[in-house]
């Protein structure tokens, strides 16, 4: 049997499994990503959000999982500059030469 065949059979027995009974925890878990990024079948999604309706642990983990995302896409992210007015830069190297004790340049 080649993967393709072997990926087909675990989708389809998931997919069965899913919209003919309520999922367990462990199940769940396998969709939260495809259903943060609205990949799931609208019947996968239904009995997804019907778990989640019921079960606690799943809310916050997929609170906590949101929020990891969010956090680790703001490590990501370029800083914000600081916003106002630069500083001149005849006053930096003052401040500098000032911290050295020397005179500032002219």
């Amino acid at each position: 049997m080649n993967i393709l065949a072997r990926v087909k059979d675990f989708l389809t027995y998931w997919a069965v499994k899913i919209t003919h009974g309520m999922l367990t925890c462990r199940e769940a878990d396998q969709f939260m990503v495809d259903y943060l990024e609205y990949r799931l079948d609208p019947q996968v999604r239904e009995r997804f959000e019907n778990h989640l309706e019921n079960c606690i642990c799943c809310r916050n983990f997929l609170t906590a999982y949101r929020r990891t995302i969010e956090l680790a896409r703001a490590c990501a992210e370029p800083p914000v500059p600081a916003a106002g007015p630069r500083m001149p830069p005849a006053l930096m190297e003052a401040i500098i030469a000032a911290r050295k004790g020397v005179s500032p340049p002219s």
